[in-house]
């Protein structure tokens, strides 16, 4: 026996909805967020709604006589159900003061609808032997995902809808100084003059041959973000262990360098050590070493850790070792091409700016970096928001600054590090000098002292 059972709509809620919206089209910045035309289930509400959009969006008034004339243009007037179809909606309600319910209701019985339909679709996609059953599992993740999201999302925007609201956010930027950024500070001067910090949804690249400094950097820029912020990090490292990473970071910020020798340690190195537990304990960072992670396994887990703990920023370590699961046969720079897509597209999903590190060519061991280094495909340098180049010179040996400071923290040897910001597509491209302490695997401004980063 079929089951006949209608799908879940409101037609009284969407009535509701059409007639406040008539009665006061400012209504819309109230229910937009919420509507598509797509969620109403009444083909007439539907094409009612476009029609009203149409008009709101090129400044005009709506009301039952300029919707008339709309969906006369368009052809849909007797479609909809002529004037007293309209004149019906129009005296659905008194008032818009309830608009914003109504318009929840309708989304709520749309996304009802929408799961009803993913499930058909997943279902008729596990009947398929053909497709790999992966691919089917990353699918119906997105879409869950999708959904989960669409709940009370922004939905479609015009953009001169929120020219307020781009106002306000300059306005409170500009009130916090000169030092307020639009994105995640990298807690170093010169890198976030030039971009602005990490920002929502690009796509960062920081290339360099191995031993050069690529995950310190990295670990240096969670470190700044996380515990010195407070802002949540993700970081998936598929080269090195967690505990490993968590060394580096107590290195980084307690000036600490013989972890890797713990008979070294002196009664004072441990002191520091626990001392910093209180705030690695409270630090929202957040970090997956499973190694050769496959692209499907790194988006779950961003998303997870974006549900959960709301992270802001995402770092990958490195991208090199994620795999795409095209098939066998497939080219690497195919396969690196496909991943890159799927990062820039994630920092686009989750909003947030997602740092991957990557290799480059040996050309690179005698000179600086260049875009056309980027190991095993083009596409890195053409997805990528912002590039950086990491360089310096092997031989150059370390100079020494003697003697403790007031806290007892005994400074190593340093060398000095371009970082060649080779791509920034909103904003200036140039190369900031850094000083790297090879012992502490930390890196600080040229201007600053090794303090600054403690």
């Amino acid at each position: 026996m079929f089951n006949l059972k209608v799908p879940p709509h409101d037609d009284m809620a969407e009535r509701a909805t059409i007639s406040a919206l008539l009665l006061n089209n400012d209504a819309l910045e109230d229910i937009v967020k919420y509507l598509r035309p797509k969620d109403f289930y009444q083909p007439a509400h539907s094409l009612v709604f476009q029609a009203i959009l149409n008009i709101l969006n090129r400044g005009e008034c709506a009301d039952v006589i300029s919707v008339q004339a709309e969906l006369k243009k368009l052809d849909l007037f007797e479609k909809v159900g002529g004037l007293q179809k309209l004149n019906e909606l129009a005296n659905e309600v008194s008032s818009s003061a309830n608009v914003e319910h109504y318009a929840k209701l309708v989304h709520a019985a749309s996304l009802r609808r929408t799961i009803m339909t993913t499930g058909a679709k997943m279902a008729e996609a596990a009947m398929d032997d053909s497709r790999a059953v992966r691919a089917i599992l990353e699918e119906a993740e997105e879409s869950l995902f999708a959904l989960s999201e669409s709940s009370y999302s922004k939905g479609f925007i015009q953009l001169g809808s929120i020219y307020t609201n781009m106002l306000s956010q300059l306005g409170e930027l500009r009130a916090l100084g000169v030092d307020a950024l639009p994105g995640v500070s990298t807690g170093f001067v010169d890198i976030d003059n030039m971009l602005g910090g990490f920002k929502k949804s690009e796509y960062i690249l920081i290339g360099a041959r191995p031993s050069i400094g690529k995950t310190a950097l990295a670990l240096q820029f969670a470190l700044n973000a996380g515990l010195k912020a407070g802002v949540p990090v993700g970081f998936c490292s598929l080269e090195m262990p967690a505990m490993d990473l968590l060394k580096r970071m107590v290195a980084q910020f307690t000036g600490v360098t013989k972890l890797r020798k713990p008979a070294m340690l002196t009664a004072a190195d441990m002191s520091k050590i626990k001392a910093a537990g209180t705030n690695f304990a409270a630090a929202p960072i957040y970090v997956n070493d499973t190694s050769n992670m496959k692209m499907l396994d790194l988006k779950t887990e961003a998303r997870k850790m974006k549900r959960q703990h709301d992270i802001q920023v995402l770092f990958v370590d490195y991208i090199g070792l994620v795999t795409a699961e095209l098939g066998k046969g497939t080219p690497r720079h195919e396969e690196v091409s496909a991943i890159s897509r799927s990062m820039k597209s994630l920092a686009r999903e989750l909003e947030i700016p997602v740092v991957c590190l990557a290799q480059v060519g040996r050309a690179a061991e005698t000179k600086p970096p260049t875009l056309a280094e980027l190991r095993d495909s083009g596409s890195l340098e053409q997805d990528a928001d912002v590039v950086m180049f990491l360089h310096r010179d092997r031989s150059e040996q370390a100079t020494v600054s003697s003697g403790p400071d007031a806290d007892g923290y005994q400074p190593h040897g340093q060398v000095s590090l371009d970082v060649n910001v080779a791509k920034n597509r909103n904003g200036p491209v140039g190369t900031i000098s850094l000083y790297f302490d090879p012992a502490r695997t930390a890196f600080y401004d040229s201007t600053a002292s090794a303090d600054d980063y403690r």
